[in-house]
């Protein structure tokens, strides 16, 4: 499987619960209508609630190009199994969508990818939203956890080397925004306070995707920013290289990660 033709989905129908209906397959589980709230709470487009007449964002089609010429650079190189790639128009109405991603967003399991992109990403973002996903799939074919084994630093740290793979593959300028949202003084406290003492806490724990995303009282995507820089020290003191690091423990990650 490779990246499917979404676009011949968009110009068959401009239905959202056609696209999600046609993704049953991949969710034997699920129905359309479960399939499409999963998705969106992640980033896919809604039809207005302002202006329900309001067109589906168009995209271009060379996003689909993009897309594929990078995983195929990567596939080998990060030992990735075959995995369907779903492109899709974000929410532009998400607004912590647009200031932590762009408006950009991703999600990944171990069997699929999805992206939520819109037509004013260029190249790089494309790229870039899409290494770091396609980081998370890699991740989790060889990080064999099942999902009540993740913890919240396994999660911690699966967005730390995501956002490294970008840094390592693009440079620091096509990093996402929240990489820039502390100086190493502020990092070492959220660590201390806020990662540390909170390492086996599992992902259905409400304290989870509070910290790792910056909700209510906590930093804003702490989680994330926390582990971009474990990542970083990690392999600086390691040279560690991939794919040897998608399979270091992500305890030991953080163990030796520097303040």
């Amino acid at each position: 499987m490779g990246v499917i033709r979404t676009d011949l989905w968009l110009e068959k129908s401009e239905d959202v619960m056609y696209w999600c209906k046609r993704l049953e397959k991949y969710f034997p589980e699920a129905s359309a209508v479960d399939i499409y709230k999963h998705l969106h709470a992640h980033g896919l487009y809604a039809p207005s609630s302002r202006n329900p007449e309001t067109p589906v964002p168009q995209l271009d089609k060379r996003i689909w190009y993009t897309v594929k010429a990078e995983k195929l650079k990567l596939k080998k190189s990060w030992q990735v199994p075959k995995v369907p790639v779903f492109i899709l128009p974000a929410d532009t109405e998400n607004h912590q969508l647009q200031r932590d991603y762009n408006g950009k967003a991703g999600l990944s399991f171990y069997d699929k990818l999805f992206l939520f992109v819109s037509a004013h990403h260029d190249e790089h973002e494309i790229r870039s939203v899409f290494i770091h996903e396609y980081n998370h799939v890699a991740r989790l074919n060889h990080y064999h956890k099942t999902e009540d084994e993740i913890s919240f630093i396994d999660s911690v740290i699966m967005e730390g080397l995501a956002e490294y793979a970008v840094y390592d593959l693009l440079g620091k300028e096509n990093t996402a925004n929240w990489t820039n949202y502390y100086n190493a003084k502020e990092i070492s406290y959220i660590i201390e306070k806020f990662i540390r003492p909170y390492q086996t806490l599992k992902r259905s724990h409400p304290l989870h995707d509070r910290i790792l995303y910056g909700q209510q009282r906590y930093p804003a995507m702490a989680g994330y920013a926390a582990g971009y820089h474990m990542v970083k020290s990690y392999v600086k003191q390691t040279a560690t290289t991939w794919p040897e690091l998608l399979e270091t423990p992500s305890e030991n990650i953080a163990s030796l990660a520097q303040n």
